[in-house]
């Protein structure tokens, strides 16, 4: 993802440790190193501030109400309070944000499309995370309508995954899915791995989850929204102001299958969703 911001940033003309400095942080999927890691970059007297996370663009504005900050994935920046509209974000935050209504219900209707007669479903979410109230209620309103019924496992720290795979498990469900969140992200691999292990089908936000052995993935493209958010780095840079840049939901989105884990499970992809793919990993 890093590497298609820095392309898109050369595609404007500007080529790192030349005429533009970047200092990279990684919380590595912890949240609580988010305000040490903060306070590091604002030392640097930095000229702009590219997250991408809601939580670290949340720490972000409240940090300061004069860097520009651009936001390059984000779930639901406007119900955090981030921006105040897509149209005019206000303040000193503009970017793009991951939240579409319809991506959830399209990703349980995919995964009941590959599963028929799906009834339970298991969702892992973080509970630390801003809106997720919002999320789980579009979630169980989305399953509901297709008759699934959902049990949501909360993940708040990395530390917590093994007790609540377990847990997972223990329930029995179905299908699995999680709730995009950065964190989670971060744990793509272990995920992945223990859906394969225990022969349970899930989609997911990323295609991380699937190259990890996941079955498939539905969700807007990470790397096309790095890559955006040059254009909003190189407009500041230019003068422009972060309120009057219009902010941007996801207009293109991406699904992965994984056909080796289809093949175990004893599933089987119809036409109608292969045509569909961006990708499939056999």
């Amino acid at each position: 993802m890093f590497k298609a911001f820095i392309t898109g940033l050369r595609e404007l003309g500007y080529e790192p440790g030349k005429n533009i400095v970047l200092e990279f942080r990684y919380a590595e999927g912890q949240p609580d190193r988010l305000p040490e890691l903060l306070n590091e970059v604002l030392a640097q007297n930095v000229d702009i501030i590219v997250v991408e996370s809601i939580a670290a663009a949340v720490l972000a504005k409240k940090a300061s109400q004069t860097i520009p900050i651009v936001v390059a994935i984000a779930s639901d920046p406007v119900g955090a309070g981030v921006f105040a509209s897509f149209a005019r974000p206000g303040g000193n935050a503009t970017g793009l944000s991951l939240q579409s209504e319809e991506i959830t219900a399209k990703r349980i209707q995919l995964i009941t499309d590959v599963v028929p007669g799906v009834a339970s479903m298991a969702i892992l979410y973080n509970p630390n995370r801003a809106t997720i109230e919002t999320n789980i209620k579009e979630t169980e309103v989305a399953a509901r309508k297709r008759g699934v019924k959902v049990r949501f496992i909360p993940v708040g720290t990395p530390n917590n995954l093994p007790m609540a795979l377990e847990q997972m498990a223990s329930e029995s469900p179905e299908v699995v899915m999680t709730l995009p969140d950065g964190m989670l992200l971060s744990l793509a691999k272990p995920i992945g791995a223990f859906t394969v292990n225990r022969r349970l089908p899930g989609i997911f936000p990323e295609r991380d989850f699937v190259e990890a052995g996941g079955l498939m993935a539905y969700g807007p493209s990470l790397v096309a929204h790095f890559h955006r958010a040059a254009t909003y780095v190189d407009k500041i840079l230019k003068g422009a102001k972060p309120a009057d840049l219009p902010a941007e939901q996801p207009t293109r989105f991406e699904l992965v299958l994984n056909l080796k884990s289809a093949k175990s499970l004893g599933l089987t992809f119809s036409s109608s969703i292969t045509i569909l793919a961006d990708e499939i990993i056999e």
